[in-house]
């Protein structure tokens, strides 16, 4: 693959040799056909290890037929501007082959410190025939004023890293609002009354605006390409005034996806050419198509005169909250721990799970109550906030005083300290900054008093991640793909990784940290589901692992052939009871996945044996759970496999505690002392609580 890429490369070089510039100038910076934004100025000093022929300033030429590439999959290109930059996206041009999914991270260079300013994004780059690169959706950054940027690519296949281009863009700012107006292209819709069209919400004029008509109102707006945000600006009136609602929600893969709180309250003054601007409603960090707004007045129509975005906001500066929405004390991931509740209906984790209202976490006491979160990873916390629930009781349910803290393995470490916080709105969260520098996986706010009410709560808890470094993140995008008895598994850089571990069922199989972005699996089982699962080893650390799981297909390896009877084809099965014929001891033989198998008279101390021809040495074995929903809990917890040597049987395997089966899933099983056996048994002393004991499958592999 690499011959074929360098010889590509090399070919490359000779056919650009003759194109002249695509770029026209402007000034000292140029714009390039078909990209938007210019060229870094003129005096931009740009520096990346290249393969030969292949300079780090190709990629500020103006000429999209001239590439740089690092000679592997991935690199790194530091550009130093002459003066400060004003800039609010970059976008890439880049070329792979084989056509290549790319991650691509951007840092920007202020007062000598690297600060990523983009949310990591994956780009998909195309093999060209011609050499035309793939110009890539712009990347969205947070605004700023630049002194360098820095853009880290790694692909997620055996194509090097290639870029052809770099322009810098600058977001308009609409008039008296701070943010920023939606890029050329956007389309709105929504139900509109009379001439108080939708689109009025999109031209940076404040005295003009949306009108639904009723009191009710959705606006839809879809962007030319995804645009990186984690807020959302509104100005807007209700005639009379009055508070209304909104819901946000933003398209991803052509699915909606609600992106902000459940419920925003706004309250909204009457003059229409001078509209309330809403505190700028923060959604979920990340890339967008579109976005919905949905409004909901009592008795005014809804009227939105300008909508606005953020790429990175935080009352003014950048507040990301890193949690994810949390449905239970680890779901989607991560943990919620307390050192109470006050009852199911006030548990941890509804302090996480995005919600404004009246619930939230309810301690039991008002005195040394404390509310953690540990991450799946390590992080940086540099902010975090506190909401009130959002009722009248509230603010005196609020803390009054509080530590915030990180666990460092053995103790905890104050971050934050308050004393006497009291003034407290219902629903209003309140920001904090920290300046911590150091990893952790677990952050708690201990709580010393609240504000003189019977009970302690909080509404919502939100953590932002210090972006002067990168997370150390797990990696993602993992594929397996079987190769005969092996499968290879190969997964994304991770940024800042020096290496990678590798598991099989949870055990790690590499002495040293892999340098590649994938590894091989051999000997595996037709018919068994492997957990196959990488790390990312950072100096420091290890992030957690990522998993994927991986069913090997093919014919049965056993030694028993595919059972018609008790004798059929050849050898014995025996058995100690069956609960009736549909069930008989063969069934476990037959190579079928279905919901028959063997089923005993008995939950316990029942047994299946087979006898070979002639004695075999048995290395490996195999139980598989029926296709049916009950499978998972007739499956067998405590057995033991023995093996018969023509006078006693011989206990070869033991387990206990077996109870993480999965409907219609083979388990693999190791032998640790094989030997050669006339006859083989399965003996169950128990199974996972159901009232039947059912082996879908066993299987005897040499």
């Amino acid at each position: 693959m690499k011959i074929k890429i360098v010889l590509l490369m090399l070919s490359l070089l000779l056919m650009t040799s003759g194109f002249s510039s695509l770029a026209s100038a402007t000034g000292t910076q140029q714009t390039v056909q078909g990209m938007q934004g210019t060229t870094p100025p003129t005096g931009t000093v740009i520096t990346g290890t290249s393969f030969p022929g292949t300079p780090a300033s190709n990629t500020i030429d103006g000429n999209l037929l001239s590439y740089w590439s690092p000679g592997n999959s991935d690199g790194i290109l530091e550009l130093t501007f002459p003066s400060p930059v004003s800039l609010s996206g970059v976008q890439i041009a880049a070329f792979a082959s084989p056509s290549s999914d790319e991650n691509f991270t951007l840092y920007g260079l202020k007062q000598g410190e690297w600060t990523q300013i983009n949310t990591t994004v994956s780009r998909h780059v195309e093999w060209n025939s011609s050499f035309q690169p793939t110009i890539l959706e712009p990347i969205a950054v947070s605004p700023d004023s630049y002194d360098g940027i820095r853009v880290e690519v790694a692909t997620n296949s055996g194509s090097w890293a290639s870029i052809s281009e770099i322009t810098l863009t600058t977001a308009e700012i609409c008039n008296d609002m701070n943010g920023f107006k939606f890029p050329t292209g956007t389309t709105i819709s929504g139900v509109s009354y009379s001439s108080h069209t939708s689109n009025l919400a999109l031209d940076c004029d404040l005295t003009t605006y949306w009108n639904s008509g009723t009191n009710t109102g959705q606006v839809e707006l879809l962007f030319p390409y995804p645009i990186s945000m984690n807020a959302i600006q509104i100005a807007a009136h209700a005639y009379p005034k009055e508070t209304v609602k909104y819901k946000i929600y933003g398209l991803k893969q052509g699915v909606w996806l609600q992106i902000s709180s459940a419920i925003i309250l706004a309250a909204l003054q009457d003059n229409t050419t001078n509209p309330t601007q809403v505190k700028p409603i923060s959604v979920n960090q990340d890339e967008y198509s579109g976005i919905r707004i949905q409004e909901n007045g009592s008795i005014s129509w809804s009227a939105i005169n300008e909508i606005t975005y953020y790429p990175n906001y935080k009352n003014g500066d950048a507040f990301v909250n890193i949690i994810p929405q949390m449905s239970s004390d680890t779901l989607p991931n991560g943990r919620v721990e307390t050192s109470s509740a006050l009852s199911q209906s006030y548990l941890g984790y509804q302090a996480f799970n995005q919600v404004n209202d009246l619930y939230g976490w309810v301690a039991t006491t008002k005195q040394n109550e404390w509310i953690s979160y540990q991450f799946s990873n390590p992080k940086v916390i540099n902010g975090y906030s506190i909401g009130p629930v959002n009722d009248s009781v509230g603010p005196a349910r609020s803390p009054k005083n509080w530590e915030f803290q990180a666990f460092d393995g053995s103790s905890w470490i104050t971050l934050d300290s308050k004393q006497n916080i009291t003034d407290w709105q219902p629903g209003q969260p309140k920001y904090f900054t920290l300046t911590n520098t150091e990893y952790y996986n677990k952050y708690r706010v201990l709580i010393n008093g609240n504000n003189g009410d019977t009970y302690l709560s909080i509404g919502e808890i939100q953590m932002s991640e210090s972006q002067a470094r990168p997370s150390y993140n797990s990696p993602l995008n993992l594929i397996a793909k079987q190769n005969g008895q092996n499968a290879s598994l190969s997964w994304a850089t991770a940024v800042n990784a020096t290496g990678y571990n590798v598991y099989l069922n949870g055990v790690k199989v590499n002495n040293t940290p892999i340098s590649g972005n994938s590894s091989n699996f051999t000997g595996l089982i037709n018919g068994v589901t492997y957990t196959l699962g990488v790390s990312a080893v950072f100096p420091n650390l290890e992030s957690a692992v990522t998993v994927i799981k991986h069913t090997q297909t093919g014919p049965s390896q056993s030694i028993v052939p595919k059972m018609q009877s008790n004798t059929s084809p050849e050898g014995l099965v025996e058995y100690s009871s069956i609960v009736n014929s549909y069930t008989n001891g063969y069934y476990a033989f037959d190579q079928v996945d279905n919901d028959y198998g063997w089923a005993p008279n008995g939950t316990s101390n029942q047994w299946l044996s087979y006898q070979p021809t002639t004695p075999k040495t048995i290395t490996k074995y195999t139980i598989r759970t029926i296709n049916h929903t009950d499978g998972p809990k007739r499956a067998p917890k405590d057995w033991i496999l023995e093996g018969f040597n023509g006078t006693t049987w011989v206990t070869l395997d033991t387990r206990n505690g077996v109870s993480d089966w999965v409907q219609n899933e083979t388990k693999l099983f190791t032998i640790s002392t094989p030997s050669s056996y006339s006859k083989y048994r399965l003996y169950v002393l128990s199974n996972n609580g159901n009232l039947y004991l059912h082996v879908g499958e066993l299987e005897l592999i040499e």
